[in-house]
């Protein structure tokens, strides 16, 4: 009787514990950080020294080397770090900044890594942090490829963006410069059109010179004047006057200098090409490295100290160069290295990820182990799939070539021109499937491929109802009919999408939406969609066992404009006949031209997705439907009813990133990989546990809703709505009618 007592008791105080697991889906997480690469040496980017060590930041994370024993220490995530790619390096008092490549930065004190919140961050962004300094009032100034901001107090006391849509702002940032008098100069691409010197005021980010086209460096000489580097010269500013030194008395080029220090005797140092150069107002003299790129320069009383790309360190002194090679540091991987979009599960429930930059396939295990296929070493793999038997497919396009590889349990076959494959050398493969047959389907830059296992077919737009033989997707409905989409370049690299095409295997059916601006081009052989699907751009197509469509709509700029529709974007659910309903984010940018009143749809529009730009979506075999987002969005899961978002919150997505998704449907695992050197994630998905929170959480720089305040769907506050137009006020949506 105790003992049937003990176990009620048990149950009892375990029962809360799995009421409360019932809430998360997903458990287990594993994360593939680093994986492995054949290349064990990492790139080289910035430098930066104190009195005993030299820091190097690198693809790795941050080297650190003893002035004394050239002993090196690698620090990266696993230490505390927030990224592994470190783009800005720099010593301020005692302390060592870091900025990484996914935006985030810290700093190093005394051994100790104190990172800023990740919560200032623009959701879309994945820029890296460029520059940072330190104001006479110990306020912290950050520069990346986005904006600048202030910190006062570790807290985000000012943002200051470039003007919207300015592109050449990709360059962002290239130095900060805090002056004693209060003013704040950044160098770099700063205003729409223009690049060189600009300074901080009250209406923001201003030109200051443009001169000398793109300026890098930003110094203060001994006697207190400003010297900076530029594309054409050198750029002194002194009294509210600049002067331009563009060659010295020789006539020798002070152009392309990439970095500028003062020594003691008040000469000029700074990187040249693959020269060490020195100024000393006159005439330039040179020091050839023995490197060809150099990235980065400091200098202390011991030398002058060099980052060289892939080949370690330089310490310049008395004339001399020293070289320190970078002990290489195997296992971990290149940021150059990028999961391509498909992925596949083998038969033993292991996910097989195929990688760009000739890292092959790599093999990930769900105990958390990672390794390069053999067979597969140096090849690029354009896309993978897993057929009806569980074989994988891989295609590797890359230069004049085409191959097919069929991975069975006991064999790799290998498909190539000779045997029958179509010459798909260059092209870009855009997905693979198998259809109910088991015939393998390839949608390409070059029109759709069928494999049945012996013999090719070929549909394009001369020998079937393909519009165009750019070919995004395929899917297959219960019928087993294909269903696939088509684009077609217009301006630059925009593109519009041709509809939504039917293959029966006899008859084409094509769908275009009723919003096509380029309707009246078409005569004939259309079926009108009542979608606003402006551009008529499908990136994926998802079909449940029911037959109910899940369009992935491709987001795109129309037209060569800076607009994006107002329904574009997002996921559509359609029953293949007349009902739809769209799912977006309410940050989508509000378009200045319309094609059609937002009345006509916005009454079958949800905007519960933390994102419009879908990478992927795929099923698990409970029916439920999954998303991965461009961007910091994290995964999503569709119940049937609400979707449930997982993003920053979830250890297991790095940083909200989820370039792509793969459902183990068999064994109820969800495979995530992520851009560049963030790896990949693993997690089991529960069977239950739907209940969680249904609607994304807003970021903060997209100004939640507070009471008596208005914002449109883009998160800017506005004032007075206009008719038919759509608002936010205290977290709920309102049209004016």
């Amino acid at each position: 009787m105790k003992h049937f007592f003990f176990l009620i008791i048990s149950f009892m105080i375990l029962l809360p514990l799995y009421a409360e697991e019932d809430h998360n889906i997903l458990y287990d997480w594993r994360n593939f950080d680093p994986v492995l690469s054949q290349d064990n040496v990492p790139d080289i980017y910035p430098i930066a020294v104190d009195g005993q060590n030299i820091y190097v930041g690198t693809s790795y994370g941050i080297i650190i080397i003893d002035k004394e024993t050239k002993q090196q220490t690698l620090i990266n995530r696993t230490d505390g770090l927030t990224d592994n790619y470190i783009s800005f390096l720099g010593v301020i008092g005692d302390e060592l900044w870091y900025g990484g490549h996914d935006n985030s930065f810290g700093m190093i004190k005394d051994g100790k890594i104190s990172n800023y919140p990740r919560s200032y961050t623009q959701p879309n962004t994945t820029v890296w942090i460029t520059a940072i300094d330190k104001d006479q009032e110990g306020n912290l100034w950050v520069g990346s490829l986005g904006d600048l901001l202030k910190f006062t107090n570790g807290e985000i006391a000012g943002r200051y963006p470039f003007p919207d849509r300015d592109d050449v702002t990709m360059m962002g940032i290239n130095d900060i410069l805090t002056d004693d008098d209060g003013t704040i100069w950044v160098s770099g691409y700063n205003i729409p059109g223009k690049k060189g010197l600009a300074k901080l005021t009250s209406n923001g980010i201003e030109m200051v010179y443009e001169g000398l086209g793109q300026i890098f460096e930003i110094i203060k000489d001994h006697q207190g004047d400003m010297w900076m580097t530029g594309d054409k010269g050198l750029l002194k500013y002194s009294n509210g006057v600049f002067t331009e030194y563009q060659t010295d008395k020789n006539g020798n080029s002070l152009a392309n200098m990439t970095d500028l220090t003062e020594d003691k005797e008040g000469n000029f140092w700074a990187i040249q090409e693959s020269c060490l150069i020195m100024y000393d107002g006159e005439q330039i003299t040179r020091h050839q490295s023995p490197f060809f790129y150099l990235f980065d320069m400091v200098m202390d009383d011991d030398g002058i100290y060099i980052s060289a790309s892939h080949n370690g360190v330089l310490i310049f002194k008395d004339g001399e160069f020293e070289h320190i090679p970078l002990n290489s540091f195997p296992g971990l991987l290149p940021p150059i290295m990028a999961f391509t979009r498909g992925g596949s599960i083998d038969h033993d429930g292991n996910y097989l990820a195929g990688t760009s930059g000739g890292h092959g396939l790599l093999k990930l295990t769900p105990d958390g182990t990672c390794s390069e296929t053999d067979f597969f070493k140096g090849k690029y793999i354009s896309e993978t799939t897993t057929d009806n038997l569980g074989d994988i497919w891989v295609a590797n396009s890359w230069g004049e070539h085409f191959y097919l590889y069929k991975i069975t349990p006991t064999d790799t076959l290998t498909y190539d021109e000779s045997s029958g494959c179509p010459h798909l050398g260059g092209e870009d493969i855009f997905q693979m499937a198998c259809d109910h047959q088991n015939r393998l389907w390839i949608a390409s830059s070059n029109g759709l491929y069928c494999f049945d296992g012996t013999a090719w077919k070929t549909y394009n737009n001369k020998n079937s109802g393909l519009t165009t033989n750019r070919v995004y997707c395929v899917a297959f409905d219960k019928d087993d009919r294909l269903w696939t989409s088509c684009g077609r370049a217009i301006i630059l690299d925009f593109e519009l999408g041709d509809g939504l095409f039917c293959f029966d295997g006899k008859t084409w059916t094509r769908y275009i939406s009723q919003y096509d601006d380029e309707l009246s081009r078409v005569t004939e052989g259309y079926v009108p969609l009542k979608m606003p699907l402006r551009s008529n751009s499908i990136s994926r197509i998802a079909i449940d066992d029911n037959n109910i469509f899940w369009l992935a709509i491709h987001l795109n700029e129309v037209y060569g404009t800076q607009d994006i529709d107002e329904g574009h974007g997002g996921l559509i659910r359609w029953d293949g006949k007349d009902e739809w309903h769209q799912f977006m984010s309410p940050f989508t940018p509000d378009p200045s031209i319309p094609t059609y009143e937002p009345g006509e749809w916005i009454s079958n529009v949800d905007f519960v997705l933390p994102g419009n730009y879908i990478n992927n979506i795929d099923f698990d075999r409970y029916g439920r439907l999954w998303v991965s987002f461009e961007g910091k969005h994290g995964v999503a899961m569709y119940n049937g009813k609400d979707f449930t978002v997982w993003d920053t919150d979830v250890p297991g997505i790095r940083y909200g990133c989820a370039s792509n998704l793969c459902i183990d449907k068999e064994r109820d695992r969800l495979w995530i990989s992520h851009p560049y050197e963030h790896g990949a994630s693993t997690a089991k998905i529960r069977h239950g546990g739907t209940d969680m929170l249904s609607t994304p959480r807003l970021s903060p720089d997209h100004h939640q809703p507070s009471s008596d305040k208005m914002y449109n769907l883009s998160g800017r506050q506005i004032d007075t709505p206009r008719k038919g137009e759509m608002y936010i006020k205290d977290g709920e949506k309102f049209v004016i009618k």
